[in-house]
């Protein structure tokens, strides 16, 4: 009987010093529950921990982007030293600068021959039709472009000229940008096809030019800028015909067509054909090329409007809708990232919790009635 209560005098006591540790080591006690309780919750335990495998992962390879694009960042310093022009970007004369959509019905889709070495002094727009209202910003802002480039061709794209040239051209696309289920996504689509076959410079109809563009492009290759917080932007983007990454963006488009989706079909833009899509390939093609990539990632300060840049953001007065704000608040904001991870991390706690309640009910019930 002795050496019975000297048992439980030693079972209480350790019972007391481990309570104690957890009141004293948080840590400990957080350790000890999920070394109880994570056997309890083998999937939920898997999932957590590939989740939290999935964020360190993610802002590993963040950091090396970030770090690939500094490396690559276009030196403003370049600017004053690239006044003269390039020879390989010089285009034909014409009498007028701007060829409005649609050309002619035996129009043949060409890359002038001598413009296949670097990026050809044209630029690309789409404002989808002609003939309705063209907003006053997007005049504005391509009036800008040619008053700064004047020798500068501008194609300005309809929906029915953009579908007439990759019918003639890409014809094995056809299929899937008629299957996108956005304007959007095919206005964002378009822009790879048409650098891949004509080169020069897509601008979506907001930007316009405060400075020419002319020493931005010469000795350049490809041109993008790059986008807070993350990636770069696609509302600009210049390269030279058959430009190896343009090629590799507009094919990856084509490869994850027909994947379904959840999300809104703003966020689907984002994903299969918008920033995102263009970002991560991007990394990919960084990762991949050792040498010079052939690209060059054109800083804020030249593109956001301010003081010195060569362009200019003309705010559209058009209303986006309520789809659109959230889906830019939570998708192109680092806030709205962290917002949806910690729901998500809380939402796993949650689901662990009451998993875990019903045993812990019964395990505290039973102890009950053996006291």
């Amino acid at each position: 009987m002795r050496s019975d209560g000297m048992k439980k005098n030693a079972s209480s006591h350790i019972l007391n010093s481990v309570a104690r540790w957890k009141v004293s080591i948080p840590v400990i006690s957080s350790s000890l529950w999920i070394h109880r309780n994570v056997w309890r919750a083998p999937l939920i335990s898997i999932f957590v921990v590939y989740l939290s495998f999935l964020c360190v992962s993610s802002i590993y390879s963040s950091i090396q982007f970030a770090s690939a694009m500094q490396a690559n960042l276009y030196n403003i310093d370049n600017l004053s030293a690239n006044t003269s022009p390039d020879e390989s970007g010089t285009l034909w004369s014409t009498s007028d600068s701007t060829l409005r959509a649609p050309p002619p019905s035996n129009y043949i889709f060409t890359t002038p021959a001598n413009t296949t070495r670097g990026i050809p002094r044209i630029i690309h727009r789409m404002w989808r039709d002609l003939n309705t209202n063209t907003p006053a910003e997007s005049i504005n802002a391509s009036k800008s472009c040619q008053e700064q480039n004047p020798s500068y061709i501008e194609y300005v794209w309809t929906d029915e000229t953009a579908h007439q040239f990759i019918e003639s051209h890409f014809t094995w696309f056809l299929s899937t940008y008629m299957d996108l289920p956005l304007p959007l996504q095919r206005i964002d689509a378009l822009r790879y096809f048409l650098l891949w076959h004509f080169g020069g410079i897509y601008l979506d109809p907001e930007v316009g030019c405060q400075q020419p563009m002319e020493p931005l492009l010469n000795g350049t290759k490809a041109i993008m800028p790059e986008s807070w917080p993350y990636g770069v932007s696609q509302q600009l983007i210049a390269s030279k015909p058959n430009h190896p990454f343009v090629v590799k963006v507009a094919r990856s488009i084509h490869d994850i067509h027909g994947h379904g989706s959840l999300v809104s079909g703003y966020v689907t833009a984002i994903f299969n054909t918008g920033s995102v899509l263009i970002s991560h390939v991007l990394a990919d093609w960084l990762r991949s090329t050792k040498e010079d990539p052939d690209i060059a990632i054109l800083p804020s300060e030249l593109f956001l409007g301010t003081k010195g840049s060569i362009f200019k953001i003309y705010d559209s007065q058009v209303p986006l809708g309520d789809e659109v704000y959230i889906s830019q608040f939570v998708f192109e904001n680092p806030f709205g990232w962290l917002g949806a991870a910690i729901a998500l991390s809380v939402t796993a706690t949650i689901i662990l919790s009451i998993r875990m309640s019903p045993r812990r009910l019964r395990e505290q019930t039973s102890t009950r009635l053996i006291v």
